[in-house]
């Protein structure tokens, strides 16, 4: 068991824990099946109400992060970075899936000779404890491009990039809404600030009851 959990740590730097959802109120309303190399339940939990995730290997699970806690995320195939996505930019090497959503879309025009030996996503989050987990679909092993296995896992790993596009959609969403109810509170406190000069401007003397009644709408925009 120790050893498992030492391999498990040095793969990803991620710290498992067994039946960590049984001790948390996390109730998955998503579950999307990943393809990891060597695993044969290996799953990403998502419950869309409460905007959190968990990333499950078998019995062992991470720790619920919220959407708000991905950074990004990568994939590397054969050592080179294919696409990126962050929060708020547009995905970049999206073609690496193909045209129109294809997974085979440029190998139906000419025929692929390439292997890949090796594919990860990395998935970066804000944790100082487990800054990424690491998910491994192929290592050291030659996969023919053109191949069903290949394209199968390629097409999974479209599937998990889909849906951490979606995550940071959603945590985009919610730091825009954030933004615009700070910038209306600021706006309200602003308001009052300006009011309440009005009146000790009105108290002092210095307008008038009329004045302070038309500038008083101006500034509440009535």
């Amino acid at each position: 068991l120790w050893g498992l959990l030492y391999y498990l740590k040095g793969k990803s730097n991620l710290k498992f824990r067994k039946s960590a959802l049984t001790k948390s109120n996390f109730i998955p309303s998503t579950s999307l099946t990943i393809l990891a190399s060597g695993w044969s339940s290996t799953k990403l939990l998502i419950n869309n109400n409460t905007k959190e995730f968990v990333y499950q290997r078998g019995k062992y699970s991470s720790k619920v992060y919220k959407f708000s806690d991905l950074i990004n995320y990568e994939v590397y195939e054969n050592g080179k970075s294919r696409v990126q996505g962050r929060a708020g930019s547009a995905l970049i090497g999206g073609a690496f899936f193909g045209l129109g959503g294809l997974i085979v879309g440029s190998s139906m025009g000419r025929k692929i000779n390439e292997k890949c030996n090796q594919l990860k996503l990395i998935i970066r989050l804000n944790d100082f404890n487990c800054p990424q987990i690491v998910i491994t679909y192929v290592d050291n092993v030659d996969w023919d491009k053109n191949g069903w296995t290949y394209r199968n896992m390629k097409e999974n790993l479209q599937s998990v990039c889909s849906m951490l596009e979606f995550m940071l959609n959603e945590k985009t969403l919610e730091q825009s809404s954030t933004v615009k109810q700070e910038e209306k509170t600021s706006e309200q406190k602003s308001q009052k600030e300006q009011l309440q000069e009005l009146k000790e401007m009105l108290d002092g003397g210095l307008i008038t009851q009329e004045d302070f009644e038309q500038k008083k709408k101006q500034i509440l925009g009535l």
